[in-house]
């Protein structure tokens, strides 16, 4: 594993327990590794963009009743963003 996925996966990591410490949050759902990568390969380096693509795939997963976050949720999750991001910029 490369040290900068290493660094995503911390980072990941990090988020999501202190989401857990809240008295009121969600369930956890646990999450593979590769759909935190793929969210973090495809946000390009912006941190913004990143944990609004972990909060994305929570809530997917979230609403499906899923077990675990996985690659699948992330794939979904960037394809909605970007039909969302395509609609809007052909509204302009």
């Amino acid at each position: 594993m490369l040290k900068e996925e290493s660094d995503v996966l911390r980072i990941a990591s990090h988020r999501i327990g202190k989401h857990r410490k809240r008295p009121l949050s969600q369930p956890f759902i646990p999450y593979e590794e590769e759909a935190i990568l793929y969210v973090w390969r495809n946000s390009l380096g912006n941190i913004g963009d990143f944990s609004h693509y972990l909060q994305s795939m929570y809530e997917l997963a979230l609403s499906e009743k899923s077990e675990k976050i996985t690659l699948k949720h992330a794939e979904r999750t960037l394809e909605q963003y970007r039909a969302a991001s395509s609609a809007s910029s052909s509204e302009s």
